[in-house]
């Protein structure tokens, strides 16, 4: 009789999104290691390391020696410039190609589905998975049915406060951007979510005074109030 147990194999990046985007920042501005492994990142990444060289090895972003593709030079060197989003957007869909239907038609069970059919995992072992490539797919400019929202716009809006709030000692308060409850978000709610998240970059940006931080903090707090009616 032939075993039915699915192969295993390794989880995509399973790290938080904030993580990811601070091993960017870290990789930009030290230089990518001939060789990505946790002894090279440890001083860097301090408790992400692990999961964050885990997953660049799920992704085939390393090697089994650790030593990184292209994909992971052209992220790193596209990280906080104008081309980070046309990185993303040719990186992504090869990265993810398992998940072969139409992502604009995606649904809970879809998405599941092409993971735990790809790692040989249980549902509960890629949710944080799925979820990072809800964010990364989205900030590449892939758009996504309403019901993946609220997950999304959360994580992202919170890694990019996150980062920022590792440069200042004093960091602003976080404003989570109001989600609607039904119903389907308008262009001008996506419209806002992007500036909100563009802003909340900026406050990573380490010449900044302290003047022009609160501007911009005061900036998102108000488009966070616009999108209550947009």
């Amino acid at each position: 009789m032939l075993d039915s147990t699915p192969t295993k194999r390794p989880i995509p990046f399973y790290g938080s999104y904030a993580s990811f985007l601070r091993a960017m920042r870290e990789l930009k501005e030290n230089g990518i290691p001939h060789r990505v492994t946790t002894k090279a990142l440890g001083p860097l990444l301090k408790d992400d390391t692990n999961r964050v060289v885990a997953g660049f090895a799920a992704n085939g972003w390393i090697d089994a020696n650790g030593v990184p593709s292209d994909d992971l030079q052209r992220l790193v060197a596209s990280f906080g410039s104008d081309m980070w989003k046309a990185a993303l957007y040719g990186i992504v869909p090869h990265t993810y190609a398992f998940i072969s239907s139409d992502w604009a038609d995606l649904t809970r069970a879809t998405l599941r589905d092409a993971f735990v059919s790809h790692t040989g995992r249980d549902a509960e072992a890629i949710r944080s998975a799925e979820t990072f490539f809800l964010c990364l797919a989205t900030e590449a400019g892939f758009r996504f049915p309403d019901e993946f929202d609220r997950r999304v716009v959360r994580q992202i809006a919170d890694a990019r406060r996150s980062i920022s709030s590792d440069r200042t000692s004093a960091p602003e308060k976080a404003v989570t951007p109001p989600v609607a409850t039904g119903g389907s978000i308008s262009a001008k709610s996506h419209e806002l979510i992007d500036l909100i998240v563009k802003l909340s970059a900026l406050l990573g940006e380490g010449n900044m005074t302290d003047l022009e931080r609160k501007s911009v903090g005061v900036t998102i707090s108000f488009l966070a109030r616009q999108m209550n009616t947009a």
